[in-house]
């Protein structure tokens, strides 16, 4: 079995702990990845959102020209390059990533998903491996709500969106009314498709204030439908569109078509994948780890 001062769980955020403590040249470390190498903000989340953005600002720019006395005209939007440009610089970043890791004489990478044996073992492509100290930047992963007919459906995710989606649906309902919809819609809703976003819960955008989150909700909706307060509770299929049935409290209920469903509806804990519980990790009740005030378990 192989030993090592560390082994590190994730290639984001780990890898700034990882890059300090590897000056020192005592220090061994193994790298655990089963993604993309670079982490969620890189990959799919953050940064790769932000060069969408960067293009629905200039064509939003390029909109509201005549409001300055400038009259333009958009000719043509390729949607497919843009998705295509983006997607490519982030593989560039990441594989530029990944080649430091895997060259640096003091660390061992390992792609694949790794699993705890026991305290301090963890299995990784079928061999185990020990590690005096764990860091754990497992990540989360896309929380995918029980509604009817959904899975029958059929759906995307923000990490389809940014791996895999190769044109922009003319038409998209969003499930979720946070963060990710907020910024997926605006960039989708720029590029031409039809979109709807329905959020369950009364405030757009929940973590924001109360009064950024109205004037946000405001400015979108001259380009998009926005509601909340409504469960989304079923899902289905109707000459070739995708049908979303919503319902607030009161009893009403709307009904959206669209080519296209995007859940964005909150991020689930990774701790399961990884079996953080067979290394004496504890975990709340919604399998997120628990940590003390210094980010260390409670052990």
């Amino acid at each position: 079995m192989k030993e090592y001062d560390v082994i590190a769980f994730g290639t984001g955020t780990a890898m700034n702990i990882v890059s300090a403590i590897i000056r020192n040249p005592n220090i061994r470390v193994a790298v655990i990845e089963n993604e993309m190498v670079g982490g969620i903000c890189l990959t799919r989340g953050c940064i790769p959102s932000k060069l969408l953005l960067q293009r629905a600002h200039l064509i939003n720019e390029i909109m509201r020209a005549k409001e300055f006395g400038v009259d333009v005209q958009i000719k043509k939007i390729r949607d497919a390059e843009v998705l295509r440009e983006v997607r490519e610089e982030i593989r560039r970043e990441s594989a530029a990533i990944e080649r430091g890791i895997s060259s640096h004489p003091r660390i061992d990478f390992y792609k694949g998903t790794g699993k705890f044996v026991s305290e301090n073992t963890v299995e990784i492509n079928g061999k185990e491996i020990y590690g005096d100290k764990i860091l754990l930047s497992i990540g989360s992963r896309p929380l995918i709500p029980k509604i009817d007919g959904l899975e029958d459906v059929g759906y995307i995710t923000s990490r389809e969106f940014f791996y895999n989606l190769e044109k922009v649906p003319k038409s998209v309902c969003i499930v979720g009314g946070g963060f990710i919809a907020a910024e997926l819609g605006y960039f989708l809703a720029m590029m031409g498709s039809k979109m709807t976003i329905i959020g369950r819960n009364p405030q757009f955008v929940k973590t924001e204030e109360k009064e950024i989150s109205s004037l946000l909700k405001r400015k979108l909706s001259a380009y998009m439908n926005i509601y909340t307060g409504y469960e989304v509770v079923e899902v289905r299929k109707r000459m070739g569109k995708k049908i979303v049935l919503a319902r607030n409290r009161d009893g009403e209920e709307i009904e959206v078509d669209a080519e296209e469903i995007l859940i964005a509806s909150g991020r689930k804990s990774n701790a399961d994948i990884t079996m953080v519980e067979k290394g004496g990790i504890e975990v709340d009740s919604r399998k997120w780890v628990k940590v003390n005030e210094y980010l260390k378990d409670y052990k």
